[in-house]
């Protein structure tokens, strides 16, 4: 049974941009760096916020700074789309302890996206994310346990991590813990928790969890 995986930077990260930009502008003023102000920079918001993003990657070290970076190389936002440099900065955010940076970098070893794929790196990296309570790294490892080849393959250490998401309140985590539950895999086969975390899920808009209940001949809205 293969589990949903993972790809992107968590989307709600891209909420701290501009706030994040608005405030940056401020502290490199206070250090004396009143050239950030110059009409180039200012030109729009989004052009001053990346501006802002390369200045405070590659001269103060701030590791949001260097995720956002990442994501934007990535994706290709107001850069040209590069996936070396998208896994350079994601590396540099998790070498400073960053949890989505390391989330990230464990996705580009497991996909092989800019990097050579990796398994055990990417397990690694995913861990380490996992450990410090990143609800995208405790699902993404869960899904390398159960997706991955028989050398990492571990349903129980799948359902701890899903788990581990899922009382966090993450809607993919609570629809693959609910989908272990069901087939058995790793914990024993339980219908009533899996109904429980797929409604769970379901209540969150999670379209494969309401989609189970309607096998199941459960409408997850009562």
């Amino acid at each position: 049974m293969k589990m949903t995986e993972r790809e992107n930077l968590p989307a709600k990260l891209a909420s701290h941009e501009l706030a994040f930009s608005t405030a940056n502008l401020g502290s490199l003023v206070g250090r004396g760096l009143a050239a950030v102000k110059n009409n180039k920079m200012l030109a729009s918001t989004k052009s001053r916020g990346l501006n802002l993003r390369i200045w405070g990657a590659e001269n103060l070290g701030d590791p949001l700074d260097q995720l956002l970076l990442a994501d934007d190389y990535r994706n290709g936002n107001g850069l040209d789309q590069d996936d070396k440099k998208s896994i350079y900065w994601y590396r540099k955010a998790a070498e400073q302890g960053d949890k989505h940076g390391q989330a990230c970098l464990g996705i580009g070893y497991r996909d092989g996206r800019g990097i050579e794929q990796n398994d055990e790196q990417a397990v690694f990296w995913l861990r380490k994310a996992a450990e410090q309570g990143s609800e995208y790294g405790q699902v993404s490892l869960g899904c390398m346990y159960m997706n991955s080849q028989e050398a990492v393959r571990n349903e129980e250490r799948a359902v701890y991590w899903f788990r581990q998401a899922a009382e966090q309140g993450d809607e993919e985590g609570q629809s693959n813990l609910a989908a272990m539950y069901e087939h058995g895999l790793g914990v024993g086969q339980n219908d009533e928790q899996a109904v429980y975390w797929y409604r769970k899920a379901a209540e969150q808009g999670n379209h494969q969890a309401q989609e189970a209940l309607r096998k199941l001949g459960i409408d997850w809205k009562k």
